[in-house]
């Protein structure tokens, strides 16, 4: 099988620094500073672009501010449904023609800056917004062309294949919770293609807010792509605060990638086994392959508590 090294995570997407904001299931309270689209009554605004997602049934969180070099005013970076959106919101729409006219129609530069993405870029228009999504997850692409109409620039949308072009994050189930995987590193490669994408990580990421169980509990991996891996192995160990590592690209936390207090487990479908574990906070790490396509790494963070009483 051959690959080819994805060496750059961003050039652009994530080449001015992220001051992250708390992280939550909605915008809330969040100042993200007010235009009309498809669909929408009135002018949408950031404000309202977020409305209007949520209104369609979508889960947004907010991250934070980023600048970037091609566009003159900062943006507010959202999450939807777990993927990363930047919103750019200009004081008029003249404004915002201009800069979305520098934008290369693939969206491979805008204006002198060569734009290197770790995805397929998206630029949407509404009004005073520019919207940019990096990424392939049909259901938001989707999603903007209601909200928003059709991309101005990008990569070409139409889908060819049910199979997705990179490996979609797994689920850890454990009672009633569950939590979306952090994707560490894959290898990855779509039936009938001679080639694919090797990407790693900084390290194991996770969802910042862990799993919170009592031992002893069952633990089940959901994946979320209609083929089942031919192995899975789990990794179990225990982590300590120094263990965290301060960058936090794309919402994650990402933890060292050394060994101690190691449980491994070779799981089969259905994916599930039983763990008693001590009281501490442990990363679990799903290491999935397919001999037709190649393998992914999934981490999940998970906080056993005392027993009750």
């Amino acid at each position: 099988m051959k690959y080819v090294l994805l060496v750059a995570l961003l050039a652009s997407f994530f080449l001015s620094a992220c001051q992250p904001g708390n992280l939550g299931t909605s915008v809330g309270d969040q100042e993200i500073v007010s235009t009309s689209a498809p669909g929408i009554e009135g002018t949408l605004d950031a404000r309202g672009f977020v409305e209007a997602v949520e209104s369609a049934g979508a889960t947004v969180g907010w991250e934070g501010e980023i600048e970037q070099p091609f566009f003159s005013v900062p943006g507010q970076v959202i999450t939807i449904n777990g993927e990363s959106v930047q919103v750019f919101e200009y004081a008029n729409v003249t404004q915002a023609d201009a800069e979305a006219a520098q934008v290369a129609p693939d969206g491979s530069s805008i204006g002198t800056t060569m734009a290197t993405w770790i995805g397929p870029p998206h630029f949407y228009r509404a009004e005073n917004l520019i919207i940019l999504y990096v990424g392939n997850d049909q259901t938001i692409i989707e999603l903007f062309e209601t909200v928003l109409g059709p991309q101005f620039a990008g990569a070409d949308t139409s889908v060819e294949s049910d199979f997705p072009s990179e490996p979609s994050p797994a689920i850890l189930q454990i009672g009633e919770a569950e939590q979306v995987s952090g994707i560490s590193g894959y290898c990855w490669k779509i039936p009938g293609e001679d080639h694919g994408i090797c990407a790693d990580g900084i390290g194991f990421g996770t969802s910042p807010e862990p799993l919170i169980v009592e031992s002893p509990f069952v633990a089940r991996f959901i994946n979320q792509l209609s083929t089942p891996p031919d192995s899975l192995m789990l990794s179990v160990r225990t982590l300590e605060p120094e263990d965290k590592l301060p960058d936090e690209p794309g919402g994650l936390y990402w933890w060292r990638p050394q060994s101690k207090d190691q449980i491994l487990e070779n799981l089969a479908p259905p994916y599930e086994v039983e763990l008693a574990l001590d009281p501490g906070l442990y990363l679990f790490n799903y290491f999935a392959e397919w001999q037709e396509f190649g393998d992914v790494s999934y981490g999940f963070l998970v906080e056993v508590t005392p027993p009750a009483g």
